[in-house]
């Protein structure tokens, strides 16, 4: 064990000095992450985040937690790669990433996996006695992406979610790349959107 000012680096408050001066300027530091499953079924998943402004000493937050900020797994026949972004403390406390990747891994017959997800965040999330009894509502904010494959299929699902007002989200598949900025409605739980991805081009491949 250590104390907390132990995980404090002489570099990091000089940082926390500059984050301070940038924030004044409107400087935004926002999480930044990326998902992808190839061909064979390898899934992997990495983030990056700027962290919170006036953060507690030593705190680390969800971007450096396998489960929170990231989940990338196959199983059997099938892989799922996830990146989330929002309030760490309520992301790793939950478990997110891991929580909505293993949930789409168990998926059924007749399920489909944005509905899984909306419902899954829901119940896991906005519902999750360890996110309402830590913070107030508004405070309960998070996002991310999802990259869901089935062997033998050509195709991926991508999932967008977010009940922060905006997400900016881009992705590619064999033939084409889709760049958004999806937008939360007013009195949505969660705004939650699913697209087919072509993942294999067997046409061309011939």
């Amino acid at each position: 064990m250590c104390l907390p000012g132990d995980l404090i680096r002489p570099t990091d408050n000089a940082a926390s000095d500059t984050s301070s001066d940038q924030s004044e300027r409107g400087d935004r530091s926002d999480t930044v992450g990326a998902i992808a499953i190839t061909v064979d079924g390898v899934a992997t998943a990495a983030i990056s985040s700027g962290g919170v402004r006036s953060k507690h000493d030593g705190r680390i937050g969800h971007a450096s937690q396998f489960g929170a900020g990231v989940w990338a797994e196959r199983r059997d026949d099938r892989a799922v790669a996830v990146c989330t972004s929002g309030l760490g403390e309520l992301l790793t406390r939950t478990q997110l990433a891991k929580r909505l990747g293993q949930r789409l891994l168990e998926l059924k017959d007749g399920e489909v996996p944005a509905a899984v997800i909306q419902e899954l965040l829901n119940t896991e999330f906005l519902g999750n006695p360890l996110v309402t009894g830590f913070c107030d509502s508004s405070l309960r904010k998070a996002g991310g992406v999802i990259l869901f494959w089935e062997k033998g299929s050509d195709v991926g699902e991508s999932i967008v979610f977010h009940n922060t007002r905006y997400l900016a989200h881009a992705c590619r598949g064999v033939n084409k790349v889709t760049k958004a900025l999806s937008k939360h409605a007013e009195g949505e739980s969660f705004y939650v959107d699913g697209t087919r991805v072509l993942l294999v081009n067997r046409k061309k491949d011939k």
